[in-house]
């Protein structure tokens, strides 16, 4: 800037002084009129008395350009930290730092009321000398235990009365266990048998048909074998409508019929049944399908629902029971 006469009059320099350093800072205005760049470092750096923060701070509310310095000076002096070169402490400092542990420690616990009992005990009359062999014994009950002897008994009580849920705890979360390794070990063989099921008849099945017997002549049915010609599916169709019953699958086996399996009809007459055989199913000589009598005591020579002999026919019986396993 220049005065009337056209002469450049100096510019006003703005001083400030470090904290501490015992020198008086001074602004050349009262108000900052111009940009403050001088002040923004020092501000930064916390080194500014409070008159010159003062006037940095009402400053930058209307300039700009300030405060957009002042953001870059406190952006560098919070980086400045990670410039200085890390240093590992001396080992006296380690051994001084766990030594002033040890002493408040020791201080804290000296501290606690456990540590001043003694002055606190209830004092008792001491027994009569003169009157020792005149006197009876006294009575267990009145005996007084000391101080110490009553603190571990009260201690024994209250271990006794947290150990008791604890175990009880224990004992029932050791038998839900157990129940749920039962549940699991269950579970791992039903899945481990659908999977024996699922690879039997993944790998092929056989369909006997069955022919109807004297019993009833309308009757249809077939076996399903699965590839090991020993696990399979009986499916029955009776044809009636008599309701819910009972029938009983037999193998002759050398002249003699034995009972392998049951299947139960519905309201319709249909019903079917999974079978497991001792061997395979063609070494059978025939196969039996009878309804299975409620009297135990009543005639065994029954007529036959559904028959198969050795000399029938494979195949499907083109009936409406191949629905599969």
């Amino acid at each position: 800037m220049s005065n009337a006469h056209g002469q450049q009059r100096p510019r006003d320099r703005r001083s400030y002084r470090i904290a501490g350093s015992g020198e008086r800072a001074f602004l050349a205005n009262s108000a900052l009129n111009d940009h403050a760049e001088d002040l923004v470092p020092g501000y930064a750096l916390g080194a500014l008395d409070a008159q010159e923060t003062s006037a940095v701070d009402t400053h930058v509310r209307t300039c700009l350009a300030c405060e957009r310095a002042l953001i870059d000076a406190q952006r560098t002096v919070g980086m400045l930290p990670f410039t200085v070169p890390l240093r590992v402490p001396a080992a006296d400092n380690k051994v001084a730092l766990f030594a002033r542990v040890a002493h408040v420690q020791k201080a804290a616990a000296s501290a606690l009321p456990g540590a001043h009992t003694a002055h606190f005990r209830t004092l008792t009359l001491p027994r009569s000398t003169e009157t020792v062999g005149a006197t009876a014994a006294p009575d267990a009950s009145s005996v007084e235990l000391p101080a110490g002897t009553r603190r571990q008994v009260r201690t024994g009580w209250l271990v006794s009365a947290l150990s008791v849920p604890l175990l009880i705890a224990l004992v029932v979360t050791g038998f839900w266990g157990l129940q749920l390794r039962n549940e699991l070990s269950s579970q791992d063989a039903q899945l481990a048998e659908l999977q024996s099921e699922f690879a039997n008849f993944a790998s092929g099945t056989t369909s006997y048909p069955l022919s109807p017997g004297l019993d009833a002549p309308q009757a249809e049915g077939q076996i399903i074998m699965g590839a090991n010609q020993q696990d399979g599916m009986l499916q029955i169709d009776v044809n009636s409508k008599n309701g819910p019953q009972s029938y009983e699958l037999l193998v002759n086996h050398d002249g003699k019929l034995e009972s392998v399996g049951e299947v139960t009809v519905n309201q319709d007459g249909q019903g079917q049944a999974r079978i497991a055989l001792d061997q395979p199913f063609g070494d059978y000589e025939s196969v039996h399908i009878r309804a299975k009598s409620l009297d135990a005591n009543a005639d065994s020579e029954q007529f036959d629902t559904l028959v198969r002999d050795s000399a029938g026919p494979l195949g499907s019986t083109g009936s409406g029971l191949d629905v599969g396993p």
